[in-house]
């Protein structure tokens, strides 16, 4: 039986982009993305040694891998698509056992599920509504909690990279491009302090921007 729990129940274009259409473009050579991703994911795991993991637009799982079952007490992944939510239990569920996963549309709620010690948000801040967010993050952060946030810069290129999988095209009217000075802004704004900016070139010539955050 699944233990994934229902928050709300939002009609979102996510749900028309397969999990596999979605690596599949993710990792493909033109994009590099989903690999990119699970070596950041990796790195700041290593650095950072989470007891209370939270993960925002989990999709598939990537870079859960990296994660220590002996080192965390709790472990939870919110996505707006249910199905990728099951897809993670399915790879997950015997190696990370602390794991919770939760469909939930962050746009809609603040509501605290987890003390985290570390929020990780990659590529997330693009979909939904930054105030928000923030706000939810706030509610579900530990005190002397660390969040990062890894947002894309394209540089002058598409929203959605050319990968030839025509199911992630879809998602070019969902994404929105957001700045860096606007982000950097929102955080100072709550409170946050910057602790470091790191900055990653994908094949494609767009860039990752890679905030970390203390409150």
């Amino acid at each position: 039986m699944s233990k994934i729990e229902i928050i709300n129940q939002s009609n979102t274009i996510w749900n028309q982009v397969s999990l596999d259409d979605y690596e599949n473009h993710m990792k493909h050579d033109s994009v590099g993305q989903l690999q990119l991703l699970n070596l950041l994911t990796k790195q700041y795991l290593s650095v950072h040694k989470p007891r209370n993991p939270l993960f925002l637009g989990i999709a598939g799982g990537n870079g859960l891998e990296h994660i220590d079952p002996t080192l965390v007490h709790h472990v939870v992944g919110i996505d707006i698509n249910e199905a990728y939510l099951k897809q993670t239990e399915i790879r997950f569920q015997d190696k990370l056992p602390q794991l919770k996963l939760i469909k939930c549309n962050v746009d809609e709620t603040t509501e605290c599920f987890i003390k985290s010690d570390f929020i990780w948000a990659a590529l997330f801040l693009e979909y939904v509504d930054l105030t928000n967010c923030i706000r939810f993050m706030l509610n579900n952060l530990a005190e002397h909690g660390v969040v990062i946030v890894t947002i894309q810069s394209n540089n002058g290129n598409g929203a959605v990279s050319q990968s030839g999988i025509e199911g992630v095209k879809v998602l070019s009217g969902q994404f929105k491009s957001i700045d860096r000075e606007i982000v950097l802004k929102a955080f100072k704004d709550a409170g946050f302090s910057l602790q470091l900016e790191e900055v990653n070139e994908l094949p494609n010539g767009k860039t990752f921007l890679t905030f970390t955050y203390l409150k």
